[in-house]
Order: structure tokens, then C-alpha cells, then sequence
């Protein structure tokens, strides 16, 4: 069994192993070596450091200092005399260790030094009468010189032209130069010194410092001996740790030094030095880690438009894919729904309906996945227009009924009278939402009923909380799975045999929706007993006026724009089951010039159906031009659109649209949108109307206008795109005695008013090339401050909105279109007082 068990896990053991063995490999290299148990310490006669005592036992200051932090780190020493000095010794390995030595560069290539725990600097000591002001003026004097390894060669250094004379002690060193018998001496500045004569025979004595001769001393160790090495290091921390806690004071106080001062100094600073580089690599690991920050934060800032810009290309696809897709399957469903309504054999309608209910389900798959990839990529946008929520889930019933009925299951819907019906929202996606809850429980329930019921248990400020429950007799969701079954592609059954298809989009997409509406959505389910799915949203209350009744639409005249001929065919079947008249044209052009003919025959179309995506000229374009021209800006525009392009055409919704709807439209959708566009068409024509005959009956009888301006001297110039505008105002202008020049926009105007000096100027404000704003802005800027020509504009938008705009261009007046002779009469006097009142 373990065999069995070691085989599995083979990869793993051997892992382990390796790492083992790493850590053993890594601890032996890096582990300390072992200090001996005995250690060999050389001395000599090197007063006052270290010397033989009158029994030949080792003494002094450093000796008693090493000896100390020997036996605070239990290491066993033994004191041997080693006259021929720390080199020879160490270097021959009679000794291992040597207590105090001078941190020389030429030393270190054969010798360890332990970091420092004592400090000398050398000066020149001389008598004041012998007047030196610097080292070479020592000359050949006698200079005294201790025997010292280190003294002897800071002399023959820096005094090879004196005659040394070699002295056993620093303190005899003092002593020849006092009393005359040397001219000068070199003596260490050190704590460890003590030997000062109270008065010298020869003078008072002056010092002069030797540049350079300053040194830093440390515990001396065999090179080659790592056992050593660990014993010097060893020391020197102890020592250092003596120095902080007061005990080299006692030893101070036996030898008349200041040891501890200046060995609590150096550590000290080697402390301060540890910690500042400890800080630097602090430091430099900050700008280590601030430097990958930085990077990071490039990275991420590039990262970041890279995925812009794979949301803005994957934004584009849906777009185009959804037109590309939705178009034909428009065509299947329409096209399969008007061969159902044919005389077919049993047979026929069999293939036929197998046909429409796959496009059916092929379409619902496609908007799932759209659906899903617009809210991912935060590209769906939540409309607002008037819908019947009643309607809306009447004909969600409706249209899951056939496949309810097919299961023997009671498909039934509660609206309470009490509820209200019209609200403002988002129609297509609360059906959306309703649609898959019901789908679901028809889906999961194989006897009994679904039922639907909607309820408002908050109605306050306009605003109804709307809660629409979907409760259903079915197989139930098992407690453990409550929590996923709003996940994206995630079923209660994920085995590969379930029995129930989906893209397990439905219920994720459906709680987005929602939430996108600001509403929630929740589930309670026992196995075995059904489900019950409730969603809550807030909708504010429709103040429209109910729409009319399909019958108020028979006898209108709708003209069908798009370029596909089937989608032309399937609306066309629609329009006429409603008793409406209708032409169709494929292009833009063409049915532009058909909109004109028809209503200069006398016999206008009242609403036009267009595609949003045509050739040459598209439904935004198209839509443009029908609302900027004053013969058919009455016919109420209704775009198709695809769902990639929706919430662009929604935006021109109000300026050159009334209307607009996603493809494939069904029956319902399209009639219930003309029914409302057309009603908003008549109470706006109703109001106007209203207020025309109001100025009307107000205004008095006036004399005829003919020749009204006869003989005086004005320049008129009307700029106007249309033909027939054109005419009109310019025979009104010609009727009061006026003659009128004619541009056709606002480029052609600029270059008029360059040739002759105008007076007055007429100015549509919707022109191809150039509209009457950017011309009046262009006036303006080249008039400069000696000229002013007068300029009205002419057009149909006649909003307070638009006035503001006018002058905001710089125009003087405002003239609604249809234009009327009175207004073109007010605005010449206008013209004739201001200049009378220039000319005063």
C-alpha cells in the first residue's frame, strides 16, 4: 500500500527531498565554524597596551580587556610571549590570535582584522624652543621612536632623514625628549595612555599632528584559520558590549585610561553606520519597489486602453452582427408568418411552423448572447417611452400559451383592476425579463399551472413599486443551488445528461436587466414543490394621453423605406391588416422625391417607416432631410433599427425621429408604436392649430401689402436651399416693392455678401454645405465693427431653444416658418427705424 501510495505521490516526494537536502547544503555553507577549545594569544613588551608583568604573565589594559570578554563567551585563552611581533607570529602560526593590531592595508593581504574597537592618531612632540612649524623642518635631529612594529614604521615613513632612536615605552619616548636627549619623538594619542610628566626640564613641550597617521585598530587572527577568525569576531562584539554596559569603566579606573568613552564612541558610530546603511538599502529597496510601481502603473494604464479598445472593437462587432443576423431572421419569421396565413396542405404547415418556431428559438438564443455581451461590456443602455405593462405580459402570455397548452399546464395572469397599466419604461426589456421567468416555469413544470401576478404595493409621486411574481408547480431547485442560479451560464442540472437545454444566459441576463432598472430580483424554490421567481422595480406613471385605437389609424398613408425587399414585404402585410394605405422604396433618394410628389398631389403620407442601415443614404440621413423640409416635415418618422445601433437612433428620438423600434419588429410592437406616434402628432398639430387661430382672431384688418415699400433703396437677399420656399418668400418681397436676390445656402450667401453690400438678409437655418448659423457666425466675424448687416432667420423649428440660438449666432430676428407676409413686413420696418435712427 505504501508503494502504491509513494508512486502517486513521486513528484511530490522528490520535491520535498530536494528541498531538504537544499536547506542542509545551504545551513552547512552559511552555519558559523566551531571556535577551539583552547586559543593560542600572543604578547609582547608593547607598554602601555600589553607586556610582561615581573612573573613574565601577560598584562595591561588590553590584555585585561581581552581576558574579560574571553570569559564572558567562554573561550579558553592561553597568553603566549611572542617577542618577534604580531606579524611573524601570526603569519608562522606560533600564535592564533593577537589583542590589539593596527588596520594596515599591506597587513590585511596576510592577515584577518577583526572591525575596529580602538583608535590612535600620531603627532611630532617637541620642545617649544625648538620652534618646528612643520614635519621636514625636523631635518636630522634625534627623533625617539618606541619599539613598537607600528611606531617604527610611521617613523621611517614619514622622518627617513632623522636619526631614530629607538626606546622601549611611550613613556621613555616622553622621558628623551624631556630631558633632552632627543630633539623629538613620536607618541601615539590614545585612551589607553596615561604617562604625562607634571614638568619638563627642556620647556613645555608642543605637538605637531602627522597627516595621515591615524588608525584604527582591532583583534589581529591566523588568516587561514576560520576557528580563529570566529574567536576575534567574537571578542570585538563583547567587547563592544562591555564598553555599553559600564564594565571597561573598571578598567579604566585600574589603568588611569578613558577606554570606555572612546570604545563606547566607536561602537557607537559603527551602530549608527550598520543602521544608516541598513536605511539606505531601505531606501533603495523603496525606489526598487516604487520603480515597479511605476511600472506597474504604465503597464496597467496600457493595459487598460488596450482593453478600451478591445470594448470599443467588440461594441462594433455587436453592432454590425446584430444587423447582420437580426435582418434575415426578420425575413425567416415574417416571411414564415405570412406563409402560415396561405392556404397550405397539413404537411406544408408542419415544415412551415417548424420553420418559424426554430427562427424563433435561433433568435432568442442570439439576443441572449448579444444581450449578455452588451451588459459585460457596459454598452446597454435602459430606455424610457410610454408601454401597457398590461399588454406587454398579455401578450408574454400569448405567446408562450401554444407551448404551455402542449404540456396541459394553466398559463394564467393576475392583474388586479387596482393596479395601474400605463408607465414609462422599458418595455422590451421588462418583456425580455418576463418572458424568460415564464419560459422557465413553463419549461420546469409538467402539470398544474404558472401563473403570473403583478402587484403594486407602493404607489407614491407618480412613481409605482412594481412587484411581478412568476410562481410555477414544478420539479423545484435544490436549496444548495439558490445561490449560483443567477450565474452566467450556470443551470441547476450541469451534468451533460440533463434533460432541460439553455444557454444558462437566461436568468443571469434577467437579473442585470433588473438591476440596470433598479430593482431586484429573488427566488424561493422547495424540491418538489415549484418555485416561485419575483422581480421589484420602480416605474414612474405614464401623464401621456392613452394612445387611440388601432381604427383611428385606417385610411393613413405609410410609406415603407428599406432596401431589403422582404423586410419592405413583411411591413407591408402589416400595414395593410390595419387598413392602411402604403407605397415602399428602396433607397433614400427615392423616396424622398416621393414623399414631395405626394404632397404637392395633394394626397401626403402621413408616416414613413424607414431602416436605419440603407446604402447611399442611410434612415438618419434620410430622417434629416424629411424634418428640414417644409413640404413633408409633418410626416411622422418611424426608424428600424438593429439592437447594435439602438441607443444611437433612440438619442435622435424627438429631433428628426418621433419613433423608433428593434428588428425583427413583431405585429403588436409596431402597431401600438404608430398608435402612439400618430396620437402625439395630433394633440401637437391640435395645440398649434389652436394658437394659430387665436392670433388670428386677435389680429385687425389690414389694407393690402402691394407696393407697401415702393422706391426705397434696400438689397434683400434670401437664402434658402428649397425651391419652393425660395419662391415664396422672394414674390412676397417682389409684392411689397422690393426685388430680392436668391442663394441657395449659406456658402453661396457668404460669397453674395462679398460681391454687393446687403441690407437686409433672409436666412434659413437648416442648409447642406453650410446651415444659417455657421453662415451668420461667419458674417459676423468678417463684418468687423463698421458694418452691420441685418439678418432673420427663417425656420421651423420654432422652440424657444431655438431663438436662443439665433441670437446666440448673431441673427436679429426670428420668422417661423410658414412664413407670413406680415412677419417679412415687420422685419423690413424694423430694418427702416434702425436705419433712420443711425442716420439721426
Amino acid at each position: 500500500m505504501f508503494s502504491d501510495w509513494a508512486r502517486v505521490h513521486r513528484t511530490a516526494l522528490l520535491i520535498g527531498a530536494g528541498v531538504g537536502i537544499a536547506v542542509v547544503a545551504i545551513y552547512a555553507v552559511l552555519r558559523p565554524p566551531a571556535v577551539a577549545d583552547e586559543v593560542l594569544i600572543g604578547f609582547q613588551d608593547s607598554a602601555p597596551y600589553h607586556f610582561p608583568d615581573a612573573h613574565g604573565n601577560a598584562s595591561g589594559p588590553v590584555v585585561d580587556i581581552v581576558k574579560e570578554a574571553a570569559r564572558r563567551k567562554n573561550i579558553r585563552l592561553r597568553w603566549i610571549w611572542s617577542p618577534q611581533g604580531p606579524e611573524k607570529a601570526l603569519s608562522s602560526k606560533a600564535v592564533a590570535l593577537w589583542p590589539i593590531l593596527g588596520d594596515l592595508p599591506e597587513r590585511k593581504k596576510f592577515l584577518y582584522i577583526t572591525a575596529p574597537w580602538l583608535k590612535m592618531s600620531y603627532v611630532l612632540i617637541f620642545p617649544e624652543s625648538l620652534r618646528l612649524k612643520e614635519l621636514a623642518d625636523l631635518g636630522n635631529r634625534r627623533l625617539a621612536v618606541s619599539k613598537t612594529s607600528l611606531d617604527s614604521r610611521i617613523a621611517h615613513r614619514y622622518f627617513g632623514g632623522a636619526n631614530l632612536l629607538s626606546r622601549v615605552s611611550l613613556n621613555d619616548v616622553v622621558a628623551a625628549v624631556c630631558t633632552g636627549s632627543a630633539d623629538a619623538g613620536i607618541l601615539a594619542q590614545s585612551s589607553l595612555l596615561d604617562a604625562r610628566p607634571t614638568e619638563c626640564p627642556e620647556g613645555p613641550l608642543q605637538t605637531l599632528p602627522i597627516s595621515a597617521a591615524t588608525f584604527w585598530f582591532g583583534i589581529g587572527a591566523d588568516k587561514t584559520s576560520s576557528s580563529a577568525k570566529r574567536a576575534a569576531d567574537l571578542l570585538r562584539e563583547e567587547i563592544g558590549t562591555m564598553a555599553m554596559d559600564g564594565t571597561l569603566a573598571t578598567i579604566d579606573f585600574r589603568y588611569h585610561t578613558s577606554l570606555s568613552t572612546e570604545a563606547s564612541t566607536i561602537f557607537q558610530y559603527g551602530n549608527a553606520r550598520n543602521d544608516s546603511m541598513i536605511l539606505l538599502a531601505g531606501l533603495g529597496a523603496l525606489l526598487i519597489v516604487m520603480g515597479c510601481l511605476l511600472w506597474l502603473a504604465y503597464r496597467l494604464r496600457v493595459a487598460r486602453r488596450q482593453a478600451e479598445a478591445a470594448s470599443l472593437a467588440k461594441s462594433d462587432f455587436l453592432a454590425n452582427m446584430s444587423h447582420e443576423i437580426r435582418t434575415p431572421m426578420n425575413g425567416v419569421i415574417g416571411m414564415t408568418g405570412l406563409l402560415l396565413d396561405t392556404d397550405l396542405t397539413p404537411e406544408q404547415r408542419e415544415y412551415a411552423d417548424t420553420v418559424r418556431k426554430s427562427g424563433e428559438a435561433l433568435l432568442m438564443v442570439i439576443n441572449d448572447i448579444l444581450d449578455f455581451s452588451k451588459i459585460e461590456s457596459g454598452k446597454l443602455a435602459i430606455e424610457s417611452f410610454p408601454f401597457d405593462l398590461r399588454l406587454v405580459i398579455e401578450e408574454v402570455a400569448e405567446m408562450l400559451a401554444p407551448r404551455a397548452d402542449e404540456k396541459v399546464l394553466d398559463l394564467v395572469l393576475q392583474y388586479p383592476p387596482g393596479v395601474p397599466t400605463n408607465f414609462i419604461g422599458d418595455a422590451g426589456r421588462i418583456r425580455q425579463v418576463v418572458t424568460n421567468l415564464v419560459g422557465n416555469a413553463v419549461k420546469f413544470t409538467q402539470r398544474g399551472h404558472v401563473l403570473i401576478k403583478v402587484e403594486c404595493p407602493v404607489l407614491e409621486n407618480q412613481t409605482a413599486h412594481l412587484e411581478v411574481s412568476v410562481t410555477d408547480t414544478g420539479i423545484g431547485i435544490p436549496a444548495d443551488k439558490l445561490g449560483a442560479l443567477f450565474q452566467k451560464f450556470t443551470q441547476a442540472d450541469t451534468s451533460t445528461t440533463r434533460r432541460y437545454g439553455g444557454t444558462g444566459l437566461g436568468l443571469a441576463i434577467s437579473k442585470q436587466l433588473i438591476e440596470l432598472m433598479g430593482g431586484t430580483v429573488s427566488v424561493q424554490s422547495r424540491l418538489g414543490h415549484g418555485s416561485t421567481f419575483r422581480f421589484t422595480v420602480a416605474l414612474p406613471l405614464d401623464s401621456q394621453p392613452a394612445p387611440l385605437t388601432a381604427t383611428e389609424l385606417r385610411g393613413l398613408r405609410v410609406l415603407i423605406v428599406d432596401d431589403i425587399e422582404v423586410n419592405r414585404r413583411v411591413v407591408h402585410e402589416q400595414i395593410l391588416g390595419w387598413g392602411m394605405r402604403n407605397g415602399s422604396y428602396a433607397t433614400g433618394q427615392d423616396a424622398l422625391l416621393e414623399l414631395r410628389a405626394a404632397h404637392a398631389a395633394g394626397d401626403p403620407y402621413q408616416i414613413a417607416i424607414i431602416d436605419y442601415q440603407m446604402p447611399t443614404m442611410d434612415g438618419a440621413t434620410l430622417g434629416t432631410h424629411i424634418k428640414a423640409d417644409p413640404m413633408v416635415k409633418d410626416t411622422v418618422v418611424v426608424m428600424l433599427t438593429s439592437l447594435g445601433n439602438w441607443s444611437e437612433v433612440r438619442r435622435m428620438e424627438g429631433a428628426n425621429i418621433d419613433a423608433c423600434l428593434v428588428k425583427p419588429v413583431r405585429s403588436s410592437q409596431l402597431l401600438n408604436t404608430l398608435v402612439t406616434a400618430w396620437a402625439k402628432h395630433l394633440e401637437r398639430v391640435s395645440q398649434e392649430r389652436a394658437l394659430i387661430n387665436l392670433s388670428e382672431a386677435a389680429a385687425a384688418p389690414r389694407p393690402t401689402f402691394t407696393g407697401k415699400f415702393a422706391g426705397l433703396s434696400v438689397r434683400v437677399l434670401v437664402v434658402e436651399d428649397n425651391v419652393v420656399n425660395q419662391r415664396v418668400a422672394s414674390r412676397m418681397i417682389e409684392r411689397l416693392g422690393l426685388r430680392a436676390d436668391v442663394a441657395a445656402n449659406g456658402q453661396e450667401a457668404l460669397h453674395m455678401i462679398e460681391l454687393l453690400p446687403y441690407d437686409l438678409v433672409f436666412m434659413d437655418c437648416q442648409m447642406p454645405e453650410m446651415n444659417g448659423y455657421e453662415a451668420t457666425a461667419e458674417i459676423r466675424r468678417r463684418e468687423g465693427a463698421t458694418r452691420h448687416v441685418t439678418i432673420i432667420a427663417m425656420t421651423a423649428e420654432a422652440t424657444v431653444g431655438c431663438q436662443e440660438r439665433c441670437t446666440k449666432a448673431g441673427m436679429d430676428g426670428f420668422i417661423a416658418k410658414p412664413i407670413k407676409v406680415e412677419d417679412v413686413i415687420d422685419a423690413i420696418r424694423n430694418w427702416v427705424l434702425s436705419a433712420e435712427a443711425n442716420l439721426a
